[in-house]
């Protein structure tokens, strides 16, 4: 399963709760033994803990600053005044955790 879609059927705060939960060494989260693994898998069962992470850190930024539509609001701010952000360093981050918490609806 892809993370995302994880999200989208269990939530974030389930997704946060197994990020709690990682040893920080697993991989791989199996869904139907719960069991954590090591290594590369395609198994559908299989749900990669990194890029949950991810979505879980993407959600947490795009939350901080206020919600989703305020999010989009400041990238569009940074585009419109990039001067005023010279060299914004969080623009492509935000970017990303935007398309993230898209992806989950």
């Amino acid at each position: 399963m892809k993370a995302n879609e994880f999200v989208k059927e269990f939530g974030i705060e389930e997704a946060q709760f197994l990020i709690d939960e990682w040893d920080g060494e697993a991989t791989n989260w199996s869904l139907e033994t719960g069991f954590v693994f090591v290594g590369k898998s395609v198994d559908t069962h299989m749900l990669c803990i990194e890029t949950l992470k991810r979505l879980v850190e993407s959600h947490d930024l795009v939350e901080s600053l206020g919600g989703l539509e305020k999010a989009k609001e400041l990238l569009v701010e940074i585009a419109n005044r990039d001067h005023r952000y010279a060299q914004h360093f969080e623009k492509p981050a935000l970017e990303k955790a935007i398309v993230d918490v898209e992806a989950c609806q």
